[in-house]
């Protein structure tokens, strides 16, 4: 188990660990994350991961429970199919996990959002288990979860209205602070 603050001081393990599993997978990576708005470190290593030929997917909420955080997440999306991660929003209610799948074997599982507050500023923590049979339940909840979600489309995305991006690009200027 690991802990974003030991004695109230950051820590930066959770955060290295995800960044660590993204640059040595070999064939997949499956991450379902309810805020999922990561720094350009994190983003890098998954376009990398893809240029490698690892299959990468991001599930996050089609609805959100915090509006101008869904609005920043939303400015990602363009740039992460551009670049080949294949990213699904799950339709049926809320998504609140967080949970991540590296080459079916590595999982972690807890309360790290993948946001600035995580990284920064709350209390989380993670579980990891390096288990073939773990990764193989995680890996099929993951695949349980997709199909009740859909597909996001570069080309659907690139024509949302000028002003949903306005507004998402605004949201995402303070990313930082979300």
């Amino acid at each position: 188990m690991i802990a974003n603050r030991i004695e109230g001081e950051p820590n930066p393990a959770i955060r290295r660990g995800y960044v660590s599993r993204i640059r040595n997978a070999l064939r997949s990576i499956d991450i379902t994350n309810a805020y999922f708005l990561p720094g350009p470190i994190f983003l890098h290593a998954l376009r990398r991961a893809v240029r490698r030929g690892v299959r990468v997917r991001l599930l996050v909420p089609d609805h959100s429970d915090v509006f101008i955080m869904a609005l920043a997440m939303n400015s990602l999306y363009g740039r992460l199919l551009a670049d080949g991660v294949e990213v699904y929003a799950f339709t049926p209610r809320v998504l609140h996990s967080k949970t991540a799948v590296f080459d079916d074997r590595f999982t972690t599982i807890g309360s790290h959002n993948l946001h600035a507050l995580s990284w920064r500023f709350n209390l989380e923590c993670n579980v990891i288990v390096d288990s073939i049979e773990f990764g193989a339940v995680a890996r099929d909840s993951f695949e349980r979860d997709l199909r009740e979600a859909r597909r996001l489309d570069l080309a659907e995305w690139r024509a949302r209205p000028w002003s949903l991006r306005a507004v998402a690009w605004l949201a995402a200027l303070f990313r930082a602070f979300l």
